[in-house]
């Protein structure tokens, strides 16, 4: 959702800027979409690898350690798909009675990151990554974090406090798949936090 809204769009920054620098038209198309995380940026690799990109901007880790829905990750609700009333039901007592799990376990976002550069490497295209800033710091959680996350995601004081780490835990995946060549990081995370 980063790269899908603004004024003006990202697209439209990226082509003003490269064509700029590089003296000649740039297009950018944006494959991004609002509530995303790495396991449905993966699932759109096919459709992005028949647009033949120089460069693919991977921006994934807000959505993906956000509480899962459901209780269940993005990739079990995937596998069981919106049918019958008895799995809803079976997600909304997982969700009351089970352990808090994260959209994207950190385990299976790696491998989903992994797999996009390596993808995106094979085409011959430039993989790039960027690091998710974060206006949250650990020990310094705003108030309203508190009240908005307990009412929205059921989130104990704890949990939200727990919210800073899990975040530069993700960025950090972000960083080690990034280093790998023929890969390329924007360090967004930390060139905002300064």
């Amino acid at each position: 959702s980063c790269t899908f809204l603004g004024d003006p769009v990202y697209p439209e920054i990226v082509q003003r800027q490269l064509s700029t620098r590089l003296g000649k038209r740039v297009e950018a198309l944006n494959a991004s979409s609002p509530g995303y995380s790495s396991f449905q940026g993966r699932q759109l690799l096919e459709k992005v690898a028949s647009c033949q990109p120089d460069a693919v901007v991977g921006y994934f880790g807000l959505n993906d350690h956000w509480r899962a829905q459901g209780g269940l990750t993005d990739e079990l609700q995937y596998a069981l798909g919106h049918g019958p009333k008895t799995l809803a039901l079976l997600r909304a007592v997982w969700a009351r009675t089970g352990p808090p799990i994260t959209r994207v376990p950190l385990e299976r976002y790696a491998e989903n990151l992994e797999a996009i550069r390596a993808a995106v490497a094979d085409w011959g295209a430039k993989p790039i990554f960027v690091t998710a800033p974060s206006a949250f710091r650990s020990g310094a959680m705003p108030n309203w974090a508190y009240g908005f996350f307990q009412q929205f995601y059921g989130m104990e004081r704890e949990a939200v406090d727990r919210i800073p780490g899990l975040h530069e835990e993700y960025a950090a995946v972000v960083r080690q798949v990034a280093s790998r060549p023929p890969a390329r990081l924007v360090d967004a995370a930390t060139a905002i936090a300064d």
